[in-house]
């Protein structure tokens, strides 16, 4: 999905999701740079501290997916922490066509899609 050599966002993660709306999980894994001076990490995630002891995530990509020339929104539905030494993972969901107001078949049916994610965040870190 991404990749420019230091920083990396791919997919790890695809499965159908059971129920009564249907649609599909998307689980997408971002690495960065890290080095004894700092960090850098490129994700769907923004990571910032609120105080001296508390910190955050936020979850800020969009995500959208094209299927047969229409365009679908997704959502952002989990998100971890740093819980690698090189970065985070967050989860869209993409709901099945027909839960969004489509008459036509469903995301389910064969075919491509394609997914773009925009507003990625660049997360630093230096050492003071």
């Amino acid at each position: 999905m991404y990749n420019d050599g230091k920083h990396r966002v791919f997919v790890y993660y695809a499965d159908h999701v059971n129920g009564s709306e249907g649609g599909y999980q998307i689980g997408f894994r971002s690495s960065g740079a890290y080095s004894l001076s700092g960090a850098s990490l490129i994700s769907g995630l923004h990571h910032h501290t609120l105080d001296e002891h508390l910190f955050a995530t936020d979850m800020i990509a969009q995500i959208t997916v094209q299927y047969e020339g229409k365009k679908y929104t997704g959502s952002m539905v989990g998100a971890s922490g740093l819980n690698y030494k090189d970065g985070d993972d967050f989860l869209i969901y993409m709901p099945s066509l027909d839960t969004q107001g489509q008459d036509e078949a469903a995301i389910d049916e064969p075919g491509i899609v394609q997914v773009d994610i925009t507003g990625l965040y660049m997360n630093r870190w230096t050492k003071i």
